[in-house]
């Protein structure tokens, strides 16, 4: 999959609907605002729910992340594990949440970038006071972050947003700090009682594997 504008995505290039139940694999490249599942979940009441992407995703320039580019909306319950290459504002799940919630997410694949590079999100911010404020919520990431420039984060590179219970690892980012989010050793990410107030009882959203992982229907992981 591959585009030369904005918004190129593994299922979707702009998502204005619901996306629920989903997976991508294979390579997804582009500019701007590219995700292993949408380009961008910007318009309306725009979701993405219960969605897993495998696939590498390579952007030249800004707005790369594993799931999703650019993110103004709700994305819950999802996972990327593929590699994230780009310039700018390159994240291992969502590049820039830009008034978004994200809430019950994780990554794992090793992202790339120059400035505002994060394991989870590249940049987490509001477009000003008149707009809702980003939220990251219950999400965890073990990428292992390269950044070349500035603003690199092993959670989040660049956030002024709200980031509640949500977990980072110095020895599996290879950087020491993140603009969020609470840093734990690799033991401790290991332990369930470490993930403060994650529903792992319901049976519907966390199991405690080696890590936390999201429980879906078998068709997706499959």
């Amino acid at each position: 999959m591959g585009g030369n504008g904005a918004s190129v995505g593994g299922i979707v290039g702009d998502n204005s609907g619901k996306i629920e139940n989903v997976k991508a694999s294979g390579t997804v490249k582009g500019y701007n605002y590219v995700g292993g599942i949408a380009g961008s979940n910007i318009t309306g009441n725009a979701s993405i729910i219960s969605a897993f992407s495998e696939a590498l995703v390579e952007g030249e320039n800004s707005g790369i992340g594993g799931l999703v580019g650019l993110n103004s909306e709700t994305i819950e319950k999802s996972v990327s594990i593929g590699p994230v290459t780009g310039y700018g504002h390159v994240g291992g799940l969502v590049g820039i949440n830009r008034t978004g919630t994200i809430k019950n997410a994780y990554s794992t694949g090793e992202v790339t970038g120059s400035i505002y590079v994060g394991g989870l999100v590249g940049y987490n911010n509001s477009y000003g006071s008149n707009y809702p404020t980003p939220t990251i919520t219950n999400s965890y990431t073990l990428s292992k972050v390269i950044g070349k420039k500035s603003s690199i984060g092993g959670l989040v590179g660049d956030n002024e947003g709200t980031i509640t219970n949500s977990y980072w690892s110095q020895e599996t980012a290879e950087v020491q700090t993140s603009s969020g989010g609470t840093s734990k050793t690799l033991d401790e990410m290991k332990m369930q009682e470490t993930y403060k107030n994650w529903d792992f009882t319901s049976g519907i959203v966390w199991k405690m594997v080696e890590y936390p992982e999201l429980i879906f229907d078998s068709y997706i992981t499959d």
